[in-house]
């Protein structure tokens, strides 16, 4: 009975010994791996786009951060990020002189845009998720650096792909986080878009041509779920866009992705849903043809941008 007893104990302990080695180790590292195998051959690119799909979902800033941590817990190398957003923001990250606050109320001063970290980002990434990968950037910004890359003007395609070729360092793993439009090697075709200026083409086209098979470009899309909107457009020209003095969250689903399953597709023979910050009259997502990409990373279910409140 003694010998039993013991034998119960020792098992015991050793259960207990793996159930922390699994939960601290082993884990974690499978979930990395399930990660970085998206991106096979990472080292080899000089840059990797990683775009969102709507400027109003969490799933991708969740990617985004995974993908982060997987970096800096399995390589010794320095990540460089270049971000849509303005330059001020990103230094504001960058200097942690400057002590991290942030408001926990929205709408200041009836102004949307002066929101809980209108300090250090866009109005369109203003949410908890983007407060984590701040604190995650100043933990470790010996070895992380953000810069922003969009001058925000209309015509600033082609000065951010000049913002982003000046700065890129190929010691580093250099990510260009934005929307899909801006990613993508991609003739301006958006009626939206052509109405307003003569820019042709998107970010991804001036970097594809300098930096070639060195660019990777991945987009993403989802099938169903919640997305945040910043503003709304008045016409399908997006004439006026009348900005939320808080944002609105809107359902959506697209049907003939109904049978698509979560994952990172090197081949995806459908048109590819974006949505913008601003939602247009009929709320339907828009519809681009293209085939070259790297990679398309698929979400089932989109969570949306939620706020700090």
């Amino acid at each position: 009975m003694i010998i039993y007893k013991q034998l119960y104990n020792s098992l015991l302990i050793l259960s207990l010994i793996l159930k922390e080695l699994i939960q601290s180790f082993i884990f974690p590292k499978l979930i990395y791996l399930i990660y970085i195998i998206m991106i096979s051959n990472y080292e080899n690119y000089d840059l990797i786009g990683i775009g969102d799909f709507s400027h109003g979902d969490e799933n991708i800033w969740i990617y985004r951060l995974k993908l982060l941590k997987y970096f800096i817990e399995t390589t010794d190398k320095n990540i460089t990020i270049f971000n849509e957003d303005g330059n001020e923001n990103s230094k504001n990250i960058m200097n942690t002189n400057k002590k991290l606050s942030y408001y926990k109320s929205y709408g200041l001063y009836k102004n949307f845009g002066f929101g809980p970290l209108s300090k250090y980002c866009n109005r369109v990434y203003d949410s908890p998720i983007y407060l984590k990968i701040i604190k995650y950037i100043r933990k470790n910004k010996s070895r992380i650096n953000i810069i922003g890359i969009d001058p925000d003007v209309i015509e600033g395609d082609n000065q951010m792909a000049k913002n982003i070729l000046k700065n890129i360092n190929k010691k580093h793993i250099n990510l260009f986080f934005a929307h899909n439009d801006h990613i993508n090697n991609q003739k301006i075709t958006e009626k939206y878009h052509t109405k307003w200026h003569n820019e042709k083409y998107r970010c991804g086209y001036y970097l594809k041509q300098k930096l070639k098979d060195k660019y990777c470009i991945i987009l993403s899309t989802g099938y169903k779920g919640k997305i945040r909107f910043d503003c709304k457009c008045d016409d399908e020209y997006c004439t006026n866009r009348i900005f939320y003095e808080k944002p609105i969250f809107k359902s959506f689903e697209i049907e003939k992705y109904k049978n698509i399953e979560n994952g990172l597709y090197d081949k995806f023979d459908k048109q590819i849903a974006t949505y913008t910050a601003c939602d247009f009259p009929n709320n339907e997502p828009i519809m681009i043809n293209t085939n070259k990409y790297n990679y398309i990373l698929f979400f089932r279910n989109i969570i949306p941008l939620k706020l700090i409140i």
